[in-house]
């Protein structure tokens, strides 16, 4: 059992996989927030963009997001709720 120094792996293999586990956590996070922000939106008729590109970003997430996405789309991209857009923007002003 001499070899048993060499089949340690380098300490950087450790922070490795904390980084990468790292970045998923937070990308997660941030596309939650952004689901959640893009709902609220969407009940508030303002950041029709914005909810435009959550909607395409959820589609990434097989089976539900996928299904959530394109539903979305298909509502967002319909005159009348982009008419109940510009509505609530030309109302602001």
């Amino acid at each position: 059992f001499g070899g048993e120094a060499q089949d340690i792996p380098p300490p950087f293999f450790g922070w490795l996989f904390i980084g990468i586990g790292s970045f998923a956590l937070l990308s997660g996070w941030t596309v939650a927030l952004c689901i959640g922000l893009a709902g609220r939106f969407i009940g508030q008729r303002k950041h029709h963009l914005f909810c435009l590109i959550v909607a395409g970003l959820s589609c990434m997430f097989f089976p539900f997001g996928t299904a959530l996405g394109i539903f979305t789309l298909i509502v967002l991209l319909r005159p009348s709720v982009k008419g109940a857009f510009q509505k609530r923007v030309s109302k602001k002003q």
